[in-house]
């Protein structure tokens, strides 16, 4: 039953924002790109709920940079957790690489494709961030310099994130 109404729920998507028509994987997920993120919508095992998932980023497998990037990624999470409705969680990939996996779960009963919209773009906003973290850079996500924020920074600067 949960099939249907992930289906369902895909095509009044992609309807509310004009994307056509859907295309299904075999094991019935739906894949998407948005801002150089691939984002994977799949149904969850308990028949009530979707899952839109990304990934941001990998662990160093340097131990003592991985401690610094683990503490980033925690303190980072505690700044996201009031903006953002998403887990973020350490895997182990097919590769034996330590992935940094974005998830939001969407229910079924709440039928509004405007939130499942904003769930994913949450997963995306936040895969951005943690990408930047987990690959060292220090420049802003590519949708805050789209944004013209923090223009004219210097490269090097940190971005700071504030919260009430």
């Amino acid at each position: 039953m949960s099939t249907v109404l992930f289906q369902e729920t895909i095509r009044a998507l992609w309807d509310s924002i004009d994307l056509g028509i859907p295309e299904f994987t075999q094991d019935g997920r739906v894949d998407l790109e948005i801002d150089d993120i691939d984002v994977t919508l799949r149904d969850a095992d308990d028949d009530t709920r979707m899952i839109a998932e990304a990934t941001g980023g990998f662990l160093t497998e340097n131990p003592s940079s991985r401690r610094d990037q683990l503490e980033k990624i925690l303190r980072l999470n505690l700044a996201l957790t009031p903006s953002h409705a998403v887990l973020v969680t350490s895997e182990t990939n097919r590769t034996g690489m330590e992935e940094i996996r974005i998830r939001a779960y969407y229910t079924y009963s709440a039928n509004d494709v405007g939130h499942l919209a904003d769930l994913i773009s949450d997963v995306v906003s936040a895969a951005q961030t943690y990408r930047t973290v987990t690959a060292g850079e220090r420049t802003a996500p590519r949708s805050i310099q789209d944004t013209g924020f923090g223009h004219g920074a210097d490269e090097t600067e940190d971005i700071v994130i504030f919260q009430p």
